[in-house]
């Protein structure tokens, strides 16, 4: 029994987590780390393909080590190319989740040259800084991240990197911190997550000294998201611009081939070129939605604004502001009529 749709599925490879960082509480729920036999995995992805499922996404705490507890080594390079070869439907494979110390030149390898393993690459790093990796215990030092994400990056075209930083561990001070966002700066992930460090009780991080109090932690969080936001929204600007680009020259030299081509060559010129135009077509159909949805998710959070500012004004200056915005901004609809009505039913039902 599956409980996701025909043309996407999950596999669990291995449970629980070969590392045992001390912020981490998973090694203390799921007890020690252990993989599935290789066989029964390729079976189930077997039964995925002849069920026509296009999508098959490899988890686990830490897929990169599958294998080491059964067949002594790192097994995820030699499954992926077994799992590819045997598959004839399936047309991505993505891994979920990569630990850094544990990805291998072999590994980078088959990522790079199979075509049907995409290229993302989910690898959580949770700080740059030497005293801080140590602390966490996470087996890997500045210089091996930096030369990580170079590896990948150079052998691996087009990859997506994505990763995630703890803000606020027991002991991070501000040189810690400033080391974190000048890597983030360098690096320019694709995507990134951050977290606030959690306390989580059985963990040897929750009676670690030099506890961050929670105001500065959730300053770094914030200033970490806004960073990522400002290199996405550069990068984006970028491509598009990388884009257009491309298309210009494709366009200027089919124009310079057109002039000396035979007319079958024009012809196989013609069909390539209407192929090309109808690509461009889709991605800018999908870029004109895409824009389109923002306008309106924005028209009509001034929409629901304007009305609340509207319905409190009716109301004696005595009535909470904030009971207003939570009965009746949030739960209200599209229609601005209907703002109106609710807002008023919900202020009725709280005054009275």
């Amino acid at each position: 029994m599956y409980l996701t749709p025909p043309h996407y599925a999950y596999v669990k490879i291995c449970e629980s987590c070969y590392n045992r960082c001390r912020f981490c509480a998973i090694p203390l729920i799921k007890g020690r780390f252990r993989s599935r036999r290789m066989a029964a995995v390729l079976g189930e992805i077997a039964a995925l393909d002849r069920r026509r499922t296009k999508e098959i996404n490899i988890i686990g705490q830490d897929i990169t080590a599958y294998g080491k507890d059964l067949y002594g080594k790192m097994s995820l390079a030699r499954f992926l190319r077994r799992a590819a070869k045997a598959a004839r439907h399936i047309r991505w494979f993505r891994l979920l989740y990569t630990y850094p110390a544990h990805i291998t030149d072999e590994l980078i390898d088959v990522i790079a040259q199979e075509k049907r393993i995409c290229r993302y690459i989910d690898v959580p790093l949770q700080h740059v800084s030497d005293p801080i990796l140590k602390a966490m215990n996470r087996r890997t030092t500045a210089r091996q991240i930096e030369d990580l994400i170079g590896r990948l990056r150079g052998r691996i075209p087009g990859v997506c990197l994505r990763t995630s930083f703890i803000a606020g561990l027991p002991g991070e001070t501000e040189k810690d911190f400033e080391q974190l966002t000048a890597f983030v700066r360098r690096a320019r992930f694709e995507k990134l997550g951050v977290f606030m460090y959690s306390r989580e009780e059985g963990t040897p991080a929750h009676d670690m000294p030099g506890q961050v109090p929670e105001q500065i932690k959730r300053r770094r969080y914030h200033t970490l998201l806004a960073l990522q936001q400002d290199i996405a929204t550069h990068d984006e600007t970028k491509t598009e611009r990388e884009r257009y680009n491309h298309e210009t020259s494709v366009n200027d030299w089919q124009s310079e081939e057109c002039a000396t081509a035979s007319p079958q060559q024009k012809k196989c010129q013609g069909n390539n070129r209407t192929q090309m135009h109808r690509e461009m077509d889709v991605q800018r159909h999908q870029s004109r939605n895409r824009d389109q949805k923002m306008i309106q998710r924005k028209r009509r959070r001034q929409d629901i604004d304007q009305a609340t500012e509207r319905t409190a004004r009716r109301w004696p200056p005595g009535y909470r502001t904030q009971r207003l915005k939570k009965y009746s901004v949030h739960s209200l609809p599209a229609n601005r009529a209907a703002h109106e009505v609710q807002g008023r039913r919900h202020l009725s039902t709280l005054i009275n």
